[in-house]
């Protein structure tokens, strides 16, 4: 754990779908979780662990239900329809530098 407030617990190098995550974020309101992100950040613009992910969860959920950003990013329902699931890619300016980031959220209901 590297940190907490009200409604949030911060990771730091957390494993999920078979990845390491540098940060990871699991969001509560009223003692619930209710979403959870995991995030990677890289200096080059590599896709390859959005495009394995990408393809990890068209596997297991089929077609995404929608694109975004170009197709940088993508959201699938779980096999029960209680969770989206969300890929992302990107750029952003941290800290003065440019990192290229992955993304993978989770959204229950």
């Amino acid at each position: 754990i590297d940190g907490y407030d009200n409604d949030a617990i911060y990771l730091r190098d957390i494993r999920e779908m078979g990845y390491n995550w540098e940060d990871g974020i699991l969001n509560y309101a009223n003692g619930r979780l209710y979403g959870a992100q995991f995030i990677n950040s890289t200096r080059g613009g590599s896709r390859s662990r959005y495009n394995r992910l990408y393809r990890e969860l068209c596997y297991r959920y089929g077609n995404p239900i929608a694109f975004s950003g170009n197709r940088s990013g993508a959201t699938w329902f779980s096999r029960d329809g209680r969770t989206t699931i969300t890929l992302d890619f990107g750029f952003d300016y941290v800290g003065g530098y440019g990192r290229y980031f992955t993304t993978l959220s989770y959204d229950y209901r």
